[in-house]
């Protein structure tokens, strides 16, 4: 006999969790907000005003461990009050526990690798980082599974961005000589133009799709942190970010509303007038051969695909490249364009140099399965804030995807987070029914 229909009357509603477990995910949210609106520990930087100098890597891990710790707790006062945890779609149950799987396993093997790393210490390093960064999408997660808290958590995920690029338009204010054509590249709190691209590239889908699932009379507020971050990507003035969002949002103005593409093709002809240089730099792709940038890339490609057919299986040791380059160099003087101790500029090619098609497999493979499922679930939505939030997922993960081609966006701490807060809001979608009501 069920409790709903028991002799003692109908099941009671289930308690209010403590405000401790609600003070506890606000306290983890704030440590994960904090890296962005701060400067890097080795990028000093005197345009943030405050003079924060936080580190992210401390802050992350801190808000995963936060994150852990209430979850066990909120697992705890549940058993004892005997009510359910936050709903999770049936369908859901087994790919979230493959996608957990994939990643300890992920994990795992990346410790393995430390043990045949030729630098020890940066291998731990970015061990670290594999770890921290996991943690802060699971932080995400969990925050996000209380009724009524996806989009507070949505809009804490965003602020960092729009923080960053707020800071890196105010530094192109003070650098840029308006009197002249010459492009002046922005870096804002991260240090490098191209690692300010690759963090800003899977929020402005995201920023875009807000719009869609948030109260009416607030809309502006989004589309007016969609601009901002644009505009952040834009003058960074790197062309694999540009190529790759312009990517994402084409795929989600088809998929969505086709208004976005309007929006979109109406700020690239106002930016190109405002800022300069910005047709130039565009369209400087198509001739690869005048580019040193280009030429430069080869070079660490060539290097990562050498080092890979040596150990294709296991990889050379996690963190290993940029301290073998010089080795390679000498061995194929051909490819040499004078480049030493850098990374390979595409995190495929430095997951497969270092951690073999072991490592390959298993970090691309756990994150593919969770893109094809967002697709999927993207498919099969009804028309809501839901189906618009799953096709910012699916078009964030892509421009993400696209940007890792150019640059090692999931090897570099200030870039790598802000994809794994957006991971971590696509679980917490992939878990949610369509009726559950958490949004």
């Amino acid at each position: 006999m069920s409790l709903a229909s028991s002799p003692e009357g109908p099941e009671e509603a289930p308690r209010e969790r403590p405000f401790l477990s609600l003070a506890g995910d606000t306290l983890a949210l704030l440590a994960l907000a904090i890296p962005f609106a701060a400067a890097p520990l080795d990028y000093p930087y005197h345009y943030v005003r405050g003079g924060w100098c936080v580190s992210s890597e401390a802050t992350a891990l801190l808000a995963g461990l936060l994150a852990v710790a209430w979850a066990l707790a909120d697992r705890l006062y549940a058993a004892l009050a005997r009510r359910p945890l936050a709903p999770v779609a049936p369908s859901a149950r087994r790919l979230l526990l493959a996608l957990g799987a994939g990643y300890a396993a992920y994990v795992a093997w990346a410790a393995f690798e430390n043990g045949r790393a030729v630098w020890p210490e940066k291998a731990w390093s970015e061990w670290f980082l594999i770890l921290a960064s996991g943690l802060a999408a699971y932080a995400v997660y969990r925050f996000s599974g209380r009724e009524g808290l996806f989009l507070p958590v949505l809009a804490a995920v965003l602020a960092g961005p729009v923080v960053v690029s707020f800071v890196g338009l105010e530094q192109y204010m003070a650098l840029h000589d308006w009197s002249t054509r010459e492009i002046t590249r922005i870096w804002s709190t991260t240090g490098n133009a191209n690692t300010l691209s690759c963090y800003l590239a899977p929020a402005l889908p995201l920023a875009i799709v807000a719009a869609y699932a948030c109260d009416p009379r607030w809309r502006i507020v989004p589309w007016l942190a969609s601009v901002l971050v644009a505009t952040g990507i834009l003058l960074s003035y790197t062309r694999g970010g540009w190529y790759s969002v312009a990517l994402a949002v084409l795929v989600l103005g088809l998929i969505l509303d086709r208004r976005i593409l309007v929006a979109a093709l109406a700020y690239v002809v106002v930016a190109s007038l405002v800022f300069p240089g910005v047709v130039t730099r565009a369209t400087s792709a198509f001739a690869p051969e005048e580019s040193l940038s280009f030429e430069q890339r080869l070079q660490l490609w060539w290097t990562a695909y050498y080092m890979w057919l040596d150990e294709p299986l296991l990889g050379v040791g996690t963190g290993s490249y940029s301290t073998l380059i010089p080795v390679y160099v000498r061995e194929h003087p051909e490819i040499d364009r004078g480049l030493r101790n850098r990374e390979p500029h595409n995190t495929y090619l430095k997951t497969l140099a270092e951690q073999g098609l072991v490592g390959f497999a298993l970090v691309f493979g756990t994150l593919a399965l969770g893109w094809w499922a967002s697709i999927r679930a993207f498919r099969r939505s009804r028309a809501g804030p839901r189906r618009a939030l799953l096709a910012g997922v699916v078009c964030a993960v892509l421009a993400a995807a696209l940007h890792s081609g150019t640059n090692s966006l999931l090897h570099d701490f200030r870039s790598a987070l802000g994809f794994w807060t957006v991971a971590g809001l696509g679980l917490r979608l992939l878990a949610t029914p369509d009726d559950a009501g958490v949004l």
